[in-house]
């Protein structure tokens, strides 16, 4: 969990991670030195009041935002554990939503089992060199969202490099987020659809 918090940080936007227990006590610390534990839990247990009210609304709730002049606050809940990420103002909300599904997921939060034994190291799948296909899949996102298309492209291209993800379609759902937008999302795999079976077809051999 360390090393995923590691790469969480490397995102842009952000400054500091902070890993809270089911009491509200701090198990990994990744902030700024100014920010002390005595601060940090006074924090979290101002952070778990509004998220309970914020499920009062919705009981669903897993994630909130809180944007001031200077900084912003981003809280992922799952299981016992609570993240909090401390960002600029101008950090990617959405791509650190993304990151952090990716870190509940029960192979990354594991701690080894109830022997406390290491699992055996599995090395990490390689991605499809599809580099040969981003012109082009950059070239049908412009015609779905104009200009930013190569921005927004090459973010979500270099975070999904950073989080390791060898999973075509991992990019894919990063890009869902950056479009923010189900109908152009499904008019922009409309568009790209040969290129896209063409590196789902390269990642096969792969198993």
């Amino acid at each position: 969990m360390e090393q995923a918090i590691v790469t969480l940080k490397k995102l842009p936007g952000v400054l500091g991670v902070c890993v809270y227990d089911a009491d509200l006590k701090v198990m990994i610390n990744h902030m700024p030195p100014f920010l002390s534990e005595e601060v940090l839990l006074g924090l979290g247990v101002q952070l778990d009041e509004v998220m309970s009210l914020a499920r009062e609304k919705l009981s669903d709730a897993s994630e909130m935002t809180l944007h001031y002049d200077e900084v912003a606050l981003f809280v992922h809940t799952f299981a016992d554990k609570s993240i909090l990420v401390f960002g600029e103002p101008s950090m990617n909300g959405r791509m650190v939503s993304y990151s952090l599904n990716m870190l509940s997921k029960p192979k990354i939060i594991e701690d080894g089992g109830s022997d406390n034994v290491a699992p055996p190291e599995v090395a990490p799948p390689q991605p499809t060199d599809f580099s040969g296909e981003i012109p082009e899949l950059k070239q049908r996102l412009a015609k779905i969202i104009g200009p930013m298309a190569e921005i927004i492209f090459d973010d979500a291209l270099d975070a999904w490099k950073r989080a390791g993800e060898g999973s075509f379609d991992s990019l894919l759902e990063m890009l869902r987020h950056e479009i923010d937008d189900a109908q152009k999302y499904e008019r922009y795999l409309a568009l790209c659809a040969e290129t896209v079976e063409r590196i789902r077809q390269m990642e096969q051999p792969r198993g």
